[in-house]
């Protein structure tokens, strides 16, 4: 170890040294950077922990759906958890949209409409857990871009003080307490702005991440609930439900009543000629 830092390390101050020699503004914004600092931790955690949970829920629900046969014919969603996963809210937007339009589908054109329901309910559903994925990002950001120059001001102030004190014959000794006193809020600002940073983009990169998987999901969901639709659809065309009517005979009025229908018959091929018609009243 060099003479140098063994000199340092022997004149070093304790942090509560440094703390005395900040003036009372100096102190107000180190308090405010402390109090952020912690909310800052905490942020940092929550976001962690939260994002983890979610992930989590989405590959448990994952694993789940892939055993159902077929999405139409799903009646209550499998659990995915204490809280429901965003797979499992995608899903069930996208399902009570379909179900506005059971019975109601006959061809192509009512399973466009259909998918347009479903597809815009999908959307919104995307759109709120979204903003669930970035619950905090704000607080963190703010935390990044304002505590160094929060600090600053108290550095600045705490300077401006310092210098406004001295006198004609002040010598170093008695500038440096004062300015090392006003440089503790950058360095506060600083211990703020540096985890937050650290946790803002990892938060962020995991949350595009997430956000990438989700369109992905919900655009599978779409996309099969499309396909199980048309598979309906033809296969109700492969067995219609009406069964033709019996064609008349030859020669008959079809607007004749069944037993009127039959002596006309009997008419028919007896003389060769159509006898004249009797309305169904007579």
């Amino acid at each position: 170890m060099s003479n140098i830092s063994v000199h340092f390390l022997a004149n070093s101050r304790s942090i509560m040294w440094y703390w005395e020699q900040c003036d009372e503004a100096a102190k107000i914004v180190v308090g405010i950077l402390i109090v952020f600092s912690i909310w800052s931790l905490t942020t940092i955690w929550q976001k962690f922990v939260d994002l983890r949970a979610l992930r989590k829920g989405n590959l448990a629900f994952e694993t789940q759906i892939h055993r159902e046969e077929r999405l139409t014919e799903i009646g209550t969603l499998p659990a995915a958890g204490t809280s429901p996963a965003p797979y499992a809210q995608v899903l069930d937007a996208a399902l009570r949209a379909l179900r506005q339009h059971r019975g109601k589908i006959s061809g192509e054109s009512d399973v466009r409409v259909c998918m347009g329901h479903v597809e815009n309910s999908v959307q919104r559903a995307i759109g709120r857990i979204t903003a669930r994925y970035e619950k905090g990002m704000i607080p963190l950001s703010t935390f990044i871009s304002g505590g160094p120059f929060l600090g600053l001001l108290g550095t600045v102030w705490g300077v401006m003080v310092t210098f406004g004190a001295l006198t004609e014959k002040a010598s170093i000794a008695e500038l440096a307490p004062g300015v090392s006193g006003a440089l503790v809020a950058t360095t506060a600002g600083l211990l703020l702005a540096i985890p937050a940073s650290f946790a803002y983009n990892w938060a962020l990169g995991l949350t595009r991440q997430l956000g990438t998987e989700l369109d992905n999901f919900a655009s599978a969901v779409a996309d099969q609930i499309e396909i199980e639709l048309l598979e309906d659809l033809r296969d109700r065309r492969k067995k219609p439900d009406d069964v033709p009517a019996r064609p008349a005979p030859v020669g008959v009025n079809p607007f004749l009543r069944d037993e009127d229908a039959d002596a006309d018959a009997d008419d028919v091929s007896e003389s060769g000629t159509l006898p004249r018609s009797r309305p169904s009243w007579e």
